[in-house]
C-alpha cells in the first residue's frame, strides 16, 4: 500500500446534486409509489390497483339523498368554476359532511383543466377556507404539485399547515418536490422543504394515521415517503456543510431504505468529507503514535467511501433513472480503490456486481 495519501475528490455538493436526478419529479413518484395521489376518500379515480377498497373510509356518495345530490354537483359540474361554486354550497350546507374530501377531489378534477395557472391557484384560495379538516384538501395541493405550480403550492400551504393540524400528505409531498427542485439547482424552497421534511417525518413516525387514509396508503407513506424525507433533510444538510447532521439523516434513511443508490452516493461524500478532515490533522501532526492512530483512521474511512460508492454503483447498474448516480459513484471510486487494492483496480467492477441483484426500480 502506498504511504501518501491521496487528492480529495474534486466535485461540490451543489455540483453533486445538480447531477444525481436527470428527471424533475422523481423522487416524488418514487416516495409515493405508483399513485399519483393517496386515497384520502375516495376520489373519482378510485383506488390504486390492487387496493382494497373496504379500507377507505369515505366513500363515493351513493343513494339520491340531497348530501349525496350536492356533493355529485361537484362532480358532475361543467367546469372549474362551476365546480368550486358547487363545492361552496356544499360546504355550507354539511359543514360536517361525510363527502367533503370527495368534494374537494372532485373539484380539483375541474380546476385542473382550467388553462391560465393563476386562474387555477385562484380557484383553490377561494375553496381552502371552507375545508379546515386535515387532509380534505389534500387533492388541490396535490392538482397544484402536478401542474407544476410550485410557487402556488407553497404559498397557499403555509397558513394552511399553520392552522389545521395533521397535514401530512401536504407536507410530505411538498417536501420531496422541495428537494427535488434543489437538485434542479433551484434552492428556492429549501428552507421551507427543510421544515417540512422534519414535520412530516416526526408525524408519521408517531405512528398516528390519518382518519381519511387507507390503511394501504398510511404504509407506503411509512416504507417509502419516510425514508425519502430523511433523504431530502440529509441532502439539504449537505448543502448547509451540516455534515455531521446530513449523515444522521441518511443513514436514518438508509435503515429505512437499504436499497437506495442515492443514499449510498452522498453518504459516500460524507464520508469523504471525514476522511478528508483526517487526512488534514494528520498531515499536521507531529507526535508519532497521533500521526499512526490518525492515518488508520484515514484508511478505515478511505475504505468506507469506497464501500458506499460500490453500494451506489451497484445497486444504480444498468437503472436508466439513475444513470447519473451510477456516473457520479463510479467517477469516486477509481483512485480510492485503486489505493486499497495495490494500484489495481481490476477487481472494482465485480465488487460492484456485487450489489447488483439487491437493486430495485424507484
Amino acid at each position: 500500500m502506498k504511504t501518501a495519501f491521496i487528492p480529495k475528490l474534486t466535485i461540490s455538493v451543489f455540483a453533486m446534486l445538480a447531477l444525481l436526478i436527470p428527471a424533475a419529479g422523481q423522487i416524488y413518484a418514487q416516495g409515493m409509489g405508483n399513485q399519483t395521489k393517496p386515497t384520502m376518500g375516495g376520489g373519482q379515480s378510485g383506488p390504486p390497483q390492487g387496493q382494497d377498497t373496504q379500507q377507505q373510509p369515505m366513500q363515493k356518495p351513493t343513494g339520491q339523498g340531497e348530501e349525496a345530490i350536492a356533493a355529485n354537483k361537484v362532480k358532475d359540474a361543467k367546469d372549474g368554476n362551476s365546480a368550486v361554486a358547487a363545492a361552496l354550497e356544499y360546504a355550507k350546507a354539511y359543514p360536517n359532511g361525510k363527502a367533503r374530501i370527495f368534494v374537494v377531489d372532485s373539484a380539483a378534477d375541474k380546476i385542473g383543466s382550467i388553462a391560465d395557472p393563476a386562474q387555477r391557484a385562484m380557484a383553490c384560495e377561494k375553496l381552502l377556507p371552507a375545508f379546515q379538516g386535515p387532509n380534505e384538501t389534500d387533492g388541490l395541493f396535490m392538482m397544484l404539485i402536478e401542474k407544476k405550480q410550485y410557487d402556488d403550492a407553497f404559498r397557499l400551504a403555509a397558513p394552511r399547515v399553520q392552522k389545521v393540524q395533521g397535514e401530512v400528505v401536504i407536507l410530505t409531498q411538498l417536501a420531496l418536490v422541495g428537494g427535488n427542485q434543489i437538485k434542479a439547482k433551484n434552492n428556492k424552497y429549501q428552507d421551507v422543504s427543510f421544515d417540512y421534511s422534519k414535520k412530516a417525518a416526526e408525524m408519521i413516525e408517531s405512528g398516528t394515521k390519518p382518519a381519511a387514509m387507507a390503511d394501504t396508503d398510511w404504509q407506503i407513506y411509512k416504507t417509502k415517503a419516510l425514508p425519502e424525507l430523511y433523504q431530502t433533510i440529509g441532502m439539504i444538510s449537505l448543502t448547509k456543510n451540516e455534515d455531521g447532521q446530513a449523515q444522521k439523516m441518511l443513514q436514518k434513511s438508509l435503515s429505512l431504505d437499504s436499497n437506495n443508490a442515492l443514499t449510498y452516493l452522498l453518504l459516500g461524500f460524507v464520508s469523504d468529507e471525514e476522511y478528508q478532515a483526517t487526512v488534514k490533522k494528520y498531515q499536521a501532526a507531529s507526535d508519532d503514535k497521533e500521526k499512526k492512530d490518525l492515518r488508520e483512521k484515514a484508511v478505515n474511512l478511505m475504505s468506507q467511501t469506497v464501500d458506499l460508492f460500490l453500494h451506489a454503483a451497484g445497486l444504480s447498474e444498468g437503472n436508466a433513472d439513475l444513470k447519473s448516480v451510477n456516473e457520479q459513484a463510479k467517477a469516486a471510486l477509481p483512485q480510492y480503490y485503486k489505493f486499497l487494492h495495490g494500484g489495481s483496480d481490476s477487481g472494482m467492477q465485480a465488487d460492484i456486481d456485487k450489489y447488483k441483484k439487491a437493486a430495485v426500480n424507484p
